[in-house]
């Protein structure tokens, strides 16, 4: 099966779901289906995983919608980490179970069958008397991988599988390719001009795209565990890096992580010092920063001690010599990191700037791309993707694989899955050839 989803559907779910409803008609509309079928409910189980956004994390975001002589008896979604599944949720909000016995469950992904914060799902759905199960896509955790669905068929349910395949893995995807790349997954997230600027030479432009895409990058940050951002970024843009201008729910704000090798928030002047403090810094949220061990060890003024000292505040440290990509993922897996974020990470959206977005493409480790194109011109030289001349000799050093050099026999290959129109911008996803390939190699789809 083809991974590529249909119009109006994102790997946030259904775009016009992810902004407020006074920008939802500026967006690609997605057409659902009208006759009340299996795809029918299935459209409306993916829907309802959308209210799990950001909560569920590391555990998937499920949908689950229970159907009976075609009229819908239950729903529910996943609640937050460690709390039920989305079909217990369902099951237990019907007050007469005998209408359960001989219904459909419609679950966006495949029910599990092993005992972790909860009970296995299979054992819920079989007890409640269900005959069938309509499963979008089968999980690829170790502890489920199509035990779920062979519990079921071995208890005479009959199960359906494949159903809205693409959606359910795109809605999915963090939790799918960190189980099959055991490791947090790296999504580059960036806004460009047509002529592949990320922003002007002087740094002058504030935004490139429009408020929808801005609206729909909010929605993906809190589907995304953390925040990943340069120094140069924070230094010269004081971010908020929250999530504040998409759809409801809002579920929760990102963790940040500053990638910050020269140690130069350590330094800054008072003046930047003051702005960070009232806007980057101002919440409690987890914040992480990656710096050379040097500059965190010989840098000793008031201001850094406030930041070496905070609660929530985590400096990991690599030396010149590392090759710090490797190490840096390997602190994100980390017990250290756990503890700090509260739960395993599971996914980092990188928002920039173009040096740290340049790195990490090099590096072979962006495994989902959110790209916003804006229909602008503006020339110049600096700013753009995969720029090596943008980049100092040590940044160059840092990298671990080779640019292609200019030359199209060397290019990186990626696939298009998802392309919509956000107000006056396109906004492409994509992710690499190799991990397109693989999803199908390893039959999960069907």
């Amino acid at each position: 099966m083809s991974f590529r989803l249909t119009e109006g559907f994102s790997f946030g779910g259904v775009l016009s779901k992810t902004v407020p409803p006074e920008l939802s008609n500026e967006v690609t509309p997605w057409i659902p289906e009208k006759e009340r079928n299996d795809r029918y409910w299935m459209e409306q189980a993916l829907l309802t995983s959308m209210n799990s956004v950001g909560i569920a994390n590391p555990n998937p975001a499920v949908g689950c919608v229970i159907v009976r002589n075609g009229v819908e008896i239950a729903r529910g979604s996943t609640l937050a980490f460690g709390g039920k599944h989305a079909e217990r949720v369902a099951i237990e909000s019907i007050s007469d179970k005998s209408l359960l016995q001989g219904a459909c469950a419609y679950v966006t992904l495949e029910p599990c069958s092993h005992f972790g914060k909860q009970p296995p799902c299979t054992q819920t759905l079989i007890e409640s008397g269900i005959a069938r199960c309509v499963v979008a896509l089968a999980d690829p955790n170790p502890l489920v991988n199509w035990d779920g669905i062979r519990l079921l068929k071995d208890k005479g349910i009959e199960v359906c599988l494949g159903l809205c395949a693409s959606e359910a893995m795109a809605w999915n995807y963090n939790f799918i390719m960190s189980q099959l790349l055991n490791r947090p997954i790296f999504a580059g997230k960036w806004a460009q001009t047509l002529d592949g600027h990320l922003a002007d030479d002087e740094f002058t432009s504030k935004w490139i795209s429009g408020s929808s895409s801005r609206a729909y990058t909010h929605w993906l940050r809190q589907k995304y565990d953390a925040i990943l951002v340069g120094a140069g970024t924070v230094l010269r843009d004081i971010p908020e890096l929250s999530v504040r201008s998409c759809s409801q729910p809002i579920n929760r704000q990102p963790m940040k992580i500053v990638f910050d090798p020269k140690g130069r928030l350590l330094n800054c002047s008072e003046h930047i010092q003051k702005q960070l403090s009232e806007k980057f810094l101002a919440s409690s949220t987890p914040l992480i920063i990656f710096t050379q061990e040097k500059f965190l060890v010989s840098t000793h003024n008031s201001w850094a001690e406030s930041l070496k000292e905070s609660e929530h505040i985590l400096f990991l440290t690599f030396k010149e010599e590392d090759y710090f990509w490797e190490k840096i993922v390997d602190y994100l897996k980390s017990e250290v990191v756990k503890r700090h974020f509260g739960k395993p990470l599971q996914s980092i959206l990188v928002e920039g700037g173009s040096k740290l977005l340049t790195q990490l493409l090099a590096a072979n480790l962006l495994d989902i791309c959110h790209v916003f194109i804006a229909p602008i011109l503006i020339g110049g030289v600096a700013n753009r993707i995969m720029n090596p001349l943008s980049l100092s000799l040590e940044e160059t050093a840092f990298t671990s694989s080779k640019y292609a050099g200019g030359k199209l026999s060397l290019a990186s290959q990626y696939k298009l899955v998802a392309q919509n129109r956000l107000g006056n911008d396109i906004c492409m996803e994509f992710i690499p050839q190799y991990l397109a390939e693989e999803l199908v190699r390893r039959n999960i789809f069907q």
